[in-house]
């Protein structure tokens, strides 16, 4: 089918190009597939006029053939104990809730499919703990997932339990990454912020 087109789309094909000579090609494969899924579901839920029904058939199907490339993974980690178990023992609360946030989530077939793909890779799994101003958030969102792009996938946000103070909000920032040495690289756009990182594998 053609992917409409739009910068959002088009940033997706760049990305697809620049990932062909990667080692890990299926796991950032998996990823563009995600976030394509995303933008197509976007395009049709906001799209003005409505598209002709050719159209909305042809991205139905496209839907459909990314689901599968997300589904083949899914069938070995239907709950959190199964995907542990391929990996390594874990005993920390702290990464524990990690893993409980990703996988007891029924929308987070992506990202269970993704985390496996990294952990056969032998990727880490990571945690950012920040506080910074509601006005701040989205900002610093774009720029982070731009600073960790190729060497970590960033996966969801997720709000902590406990209310901030007035106009602040904490949180956690959860992704996937080739090495530990993610959080040390363009420190700029965390410098004026006290990050708490935690790495599980």
């Amino acid at each position: 089918m053609k992917i409409p087109k739009t910068p959002a789309f088009d940033h997706l094909k760049s990305e697809w190009n620049e990932i062909q000579s990667f080692s890990s090609k299926p796991l950032y494969k998996k990823n563009i597939a995600f976030k394509l899924s995303s933008e197509l579901h976007k395009f049709l839920s906001w799209r003005s006029p409505t598209p002709s029904e050719k159209t909305l058939t042809e991205i139905k199907k496209q839907i459909d053939d990314l689901y599968s490339i997300r589904n083949d993974d899914l069938k070995s980690v239907e709950s959190i104990e199964n995907l542990i178990t391929q990996a390594k023992p874990r005993s920390s609360q702290i990464e524990f809730t990690f893993w409980r946030s990703i996988f007891e989530q029924p929308i987070r077939d992506w990202e269970k499919a993704l985390v496996k793909e990294a952990l056969f890779h032998r990727w880490k799994a990571y945690q950012l703990e920040l506080t910074l101003p509601l006005s701040e958030i989205t900002s610093f969102h774009e720029k982070f997932k731009k600073m960790i792009w190729p060497q970590g996938i960033h996966l969801l946000v997720q709000s902590k339990d406990t209310p901030s103070q007035q106009d602040l909000w904490s949180g956690y920032w959860y992704g996937i990454s080739e090495s530990e040495k993610l959080q040390n690289q363009n420190r700029k756009v965390l410098q004026n912020y006290t990050p708490r990182w935690e790495w599980f594998e």
